[in-house]
């Protein structure tokens, strides 16, 4: 698999400007931090088309996981800076001993290995409070590494034979923002992040777009319990954690649900299903994630729930199980989604 990350930053707040840190599910995804200042912000906004969630970060940023082992890290945004004085980072690829870097320069954009500038854009002409697309292709190595930077899926940096590599160690986590309150403000929208390992997705996938669909429908299964309609209980724009759930401590037990119509898409990169549970006594449990399709049930490997505060746990299916072919917006339609107690 070579697509590693989605996030359209919808379910982190159920309005324009909710602060979401750093409790909730962006919390749960992301390690977070702001510099504590009454000026630091993270928050929703509305979306870079006018629809659904962006965020923001002033003073904040927010940090994947390890995610990867690979030398080679595609990543791709919508950004759009608001505020930015001097020099500032608001992406960079991040290692156990260093980071690879975009920072906004005046109008520009620069690239870093750790302190050591690599190129500045000329003639970029960014201007503020204007969303752009980026992705940028980075090749790990310190000495035979390249890196390639786009703004709308045209090419603005590239190098081929070069250090890239910061310290020893190769990439393996995403920032969004810094700590520079006084000095930055970008908002986000439309994150992806992939590697080079798999077949698909395993380079530059083009400007795209993060839609969010919740279930609306009961689906298949539905031997979790809850206080009424099992979909009902899990489909609120913002996790609500323990005022509406599902729940079960039965191995076997599923919960599926259908989701609102995605409508005509021109063609679909992946699904990611994001399951927020919680283990309510002291004997841990594995919970699998469920896509069913044509009225059979795939499930993913079973992942250990071993936290008595929520966790979110995540499976992306960059291709329709049955037969492995590319989701379309008719089958994604009529799919179902969701968990097994393993």
């Amino acid at each position: 698999m070579s697509l590693l990350w989605i996030d359209g930053f919808e379910g982190h707040g159920a309005t324009i400007d909710d602060t979401p840190l750093p409790v909730g599910a962006l919390g749960r995804r992301y390690y977070a931090t702001q510099d504590g200042s009454s000026s630091a912000y993270t928050q929703i906004k509305t979306g870079r088309f006018g629809a659904n969630h962006s965020l923001r970060l002033r003073g904040t940023y927010i940090r994947t996981p390890i995610i990867t082992t690979d030398d080679t890290f595609i990543v791709g945004v919508g950004f759009r800076k608001t505020l930015s004085i001097g020099t500032q980072s608001f992406l960079s690829l991040s290692s156990s001993t260093g980071s690879f870097g975009v920072f906004v320069n005046g109008t520009e954009l620069e690239l870093k290995r750790g302190s050591t500038v690599l190129g500045t854009t000329s003639g970029l002409g960014l201007t503020t409070d204007t969303w752009y697309w980026l992705e940028l292709k980075v090749v790990c190595h310190d000495s035979t590494g390249s890196y390639e930077l786009r703004i709308g899926e045209s090419d603005v940096l590239s190098a081929s034979g070069v250090d890239t590599q910061d310290g020893t160690a190769i990439y393996e986590k995403v920032v969004l923002g810094n700590t520079s309150y006084s000095n930055t403000e970008f908002r986000y929208d439309d994150f992806y992040i992939c590697d080079s390992t798999g077949s698909d997705n395993n380079d530059f996938l083009g400007e795209c777009t993060v839609t969010a669909l919740r279930p609306n429908i009961a689906g298949n299964s539905s031997d979790f319990t809850s206080s009424g309609s099992n979909f009902d209980n899990v489909n609120e724009a913002e996790v609500d954690d323990d005022t509406t759930y599902v729940e079960s401590g039965t191995v076997g037990h599923k919960d599926t649900y259908g989701y609102q119509n995605l409508g005509s898409a021109t063609e679909i990169l992946g699904v990611q299903i994001n399951t927020q549970c919680r283990e309510t006594d002291a004997e841990s449990f594995n919970i699998k994630t469920v896509t069913r399709v044509n009225s059979t049930d795939y499930t993913n490997s079973a992942q250990a729930v071993g936290a008595s505060d929520f966790v979110n746990k995540m499976d992306i299916r960059e291709l329709n199980p049955n037969g492995d072919v590319a989701w379309t917006d008719t089958t994604l339609n009529s799919a179902e989604f969701g968990m097994e107690v393993a």
